[in-house]
């Protein structure tokens, strides 16, 4: 990778990072799939900003705790961008905070009222009485189709084998990891361009337009830089198959 890498966080700062990232996305009912897209970008963002969030903890409260604060704020950015903003009904305002979770967990997030509940239950150690209470006096809105295993099959969807998902799972995790560590070595303008790839709240126009060069040319840098790193993580034995996007 470069050689002359930037402000190398501990790798435990890194899991740490990570650790919270996933805890953040959990508690929000985001899906396996955005979590892992929402933990690549803390990841980028991060590396980005040359780890700045690390270097102006001032010990006021736990690291954790912290980061938690910093992450959960860069998942409300990103959900704004990826879903649009969002308001919750004036029903579940007047429910209160566990009413305008619920509303956004089933009516923006597409999650069925009991999976809400759990999540909801879970995150806040609410009792899942009290959850249910507030989700039963939220109204009825549409309802996502569900089908039984039988009916899916004869319309032809293919269900994953659990063995074969897992090892998935695994193998892009591992894949976050070497990616994330090669990206943290990185020069700030080579994260600049990489950021054009998996943050939709960048664009290489935008660098263009701020005097970074001429767009055909950022475009051909950026995919060398993603060739570059393709190659460093077959260079540690991750797969193609398993390095996300």
């Amino acid at each position: 990778m470069h050689p002359n890498c930037r402000l190398q966080p501990s790798p435990a700062d890194l899991d740490l990072i990570e650790h919270v990232a996933r805890t953040v996305s959990r508690a929000s009912g985001l899906y396996p799939e955005d979590t892992d897209d929402f933990v690549q970008t803390v990841h980028v963002r991060m590396a980005e900003r040359n780890y700045h969030v690390l270097t102006s903890f001032e010990g006021r409260s736990s690291l954790r705790t912290y980061l938690t604060v910093v992450i959960a704020r860069l998942l409300k950015d990103w959900r704004n961008h990826e879903y649009g903003k969002w308001r919750p009904c004036a029903a579940a305002r007047d429910l209160g905070f566990l009413g305008v979770e619920l509303d956004r967990l089933v009516n923006r997030d597409g999650h069925t009222a009991e999976e809400a509940i759990q999540l909801l239950s879970s995150a806040t150690a609410t009792p899942e009485p009290v959850v249910r209470d507030v989700a039963r006096r939220l109204p009825r809105r549409a309802r996502r189709l569900t089908v039984s295993v039988e009916a899916a099959e004869e319309r032809g969807v293919q269900f994953a084998d659990p063995l074969s998902d897992r090892q998935r799972r695994v193998d892009r995790h591992a894949a976050l990891t070497a990616l994330r560590n090669a990206v943290a070595c990185l020069p700030l303008d080579e994260i600049r361009l990489l950021r054009t790839k998996i943050d939709r709240t960048a664009t290489i126009a935008a660098l263009a337009r701020g005097g970074n060069g001429d767009a055909p040319d950022l475009y051909r840098k950026r995919d060398r830089i993603l060739k570059r790193l393709r190659d460093h993580l077959r260079s540690v034995g991750i797969t193609a198959a398993a390095v996300p996007g």
